[in-house]
């Protein structure tokens, strides 16, 4: 285990660019923590501090608010798969969408009619979902 505070194993966290970011801005937080008192509002101004240096910017961009989240509250492998499970979930919804679009749009190039369309998305809807996904 290492400490990657700022001042604590340079060389280690200088080799990780995320490492090194994440490194700075929990430095950041404690910082703005001794000027307001308040964490959650220090959470906030060292992520916006981030994302105006660039420090995982993107990833601040995307994921401030559940970074704050985190961070606010007290850490819980329960809630961590959780969020998880959230995730995976989100994430395969968006992948079905983006195959049951790739699918009508080959059957709307093949020119089915919108009935013969329909009839496919509806036997996907019976059908096991591997099953459907190696229909063409």
């Amino acid at each position: 285990m290492y400490n990657i505070n700022k001042g604590h194993n340079e060389p280690v966290i200088r080799r990780c660019k995320t490492l090194e970011g994440y490194s700075t801005f929990i430095a950041k937080v404690r910082e703005y923590e001794k000027k307001v008192k308040a964490r959650e509002e220090a959470m906030k101004m060292a992520v916006s501090d981030c994302i105006k240096n660039n420090i995982l910017k993107d990833f601040f961009e995307a994921h401030a608010s559940e970074v704050i989240n985190m961070l606010y509250t007290e850490w819980n492998w329960d809630d961590a798969l959780a969020v998880r499970e959230e995730e995976g979930i989100e994430k395969g919804i968006e992948k079905g969408r983006e195959e049951v679009q790739n699918m009508v749009l080959e059957l709307v190039e093949k020119g089915c009619t919108p009935e013969q369309i329909r009839a496919e998305l509806t036997a996907l809807k019976t059908t096991d979902a591997g099953t459907a996904v190696g229909r063409s």
